[in-house]
């Protein structure tokens, strides 16, 4: 599979997020709000088109809650989203109608995600009528080619979703997503789902989409092995926050900060010898609440380099040269060449 290595500098943005903050309250009733939970805190980013961004972090960091928020399935609390220069964080549903057209969601769980009920078919042509686009036969001839596009036989679009493979079922999530012609896709966890063979085959269709199509892909991931090979930065995420963003060469490269060398440290090389080499300590621990976020540096807990003022301070997003960020206060020293 070719690497998306192609970071497009000085084109305009796609999608440009801007301070977004995203919480919950909980136990809301007779005894009021008992708490908040603090699911997105302050993340700010920029996608250009044709470019993949994948968000990395540990489960439970954010990184749903912040795609749910870009396409606007859930309102953000504070920030802003910029769709092509368009400002759609407030925007009513009537304007939405045309993010819903211009973005779509590749699903999680390729069975969860489509109706047991519906023939797949119908499903995917569903996004078609909604936007009332078309007549019932221009829709069956859209589905047909969008089977052709991603890969599967379009005679077999009047089956239903239990007669198709887990990997066959994303297939079919994808093709409703591409059905109004999207520029965006937002990717939650588009894989891990799938077995290892069929992994490799929905990441080399969704590249080959990305150069047919121009599109742009939003993708959440904690595979740090795929984001190396699929895409072309990345944003590093740790209870709500941004630790630190890099074209995906400069992470794995040199990681800056003390949590991205952590889950680095925590993928497997298939070499033991490269392993051993490798020398950089797995995280160990467990993150805190999002209810009761620690003081200053939200990482510092579980950090090897934490200080006082780690504890004190929330660091703010320091940048280190191209497109490198990073918010730490101790960060680790940058590779040096001989």
């Amino acid at each position: 599979m070719v690497t998306a290595e192609k970071h497009r500098n000085g084109t305009p943005a796609l999608l440009s997020v801007s301070g977004l903050v995203k919480e919950f309250p909980v136990g809301r009733g007779l005894f009021g709000t008992r708490g908040v939970v603090h699911a997105v805190q302050g993340v700010s980013f920029s996608l250009s088109s044709g470019e993949t961004l994948a968000v990395v972090g540990e489960s439970g960091c954010g990184k749903s809650t912040l795609a749910r928020c870009v396409l606007r399935l859930l309102v953000p609390t504070a920030g802003t989203i910029m769709f092509e220069g368009i400002d759609i964080t407030d925007a009513p549903t009537s304007q939405l109608r045309r993010l819903r057209r211009d973005a779509a969601m590749v699903f999680q769980d390729p069975f969860g995600s489509l109706n047991p009920r519906l023939r797949v078919a119908s499903s995917v042509g569903e996004p078609l009528r909604e936007a009332r686009i078309g007549s019932k036969r221009e829709i069956d001839t859209r589905v047909r080619e969008l089977f052709t596009q991603v890969g599967l036989n379009p005679e077999h679009f009047s089956r239903f979703p239990h007669e198709f493979s887990g990997g066959q079922r994303q297939r079919i999530g994808i093709a409703r997503a591409l059905a109004l012609h999207p520029k965006l896709l937002v990717c939650d966890e588009p894989v891990s789902a799938l077995d290892v063979s069929a992994q490799a085959q929905i990441l080399n269709l969704l590249g080959d989409l990305r150069d047919e199509l121009d599109l742009s892909y939003l993708f959440i991931t904690h595979n740090l092995d795929i984001v190396r090979r699929f895409c072309d930065r990345v944003l590093v995420m740790y209870l709500g926050r941004v630790m630190e963003t890099a074209t995906v060469t400069e992470l794995f490269a040199a990681p800056r900060h003390p949590y991205t060398a952590a889950l680095l440290a925590a993928t497997p090389i298939p070499n033991p010898r490269l392993m051993r080499a490798r020398g950089r300590t797995p995280l160990t621990g467990d993150p805190p609440s999002p209810l009761s976020p620690p003081t200053g540096c939200p990482f510092h807990p579980r950090c090897p380099r934490a200080q006082q003022r780690c504890r004190d301070e929330v660091p703010p997003l320091t940048p280190s040269g191209g497109s490198h960020s990073f918010a730490c206060h101790f960060p680790l020293e940058p590779a040096t060449t001989s």
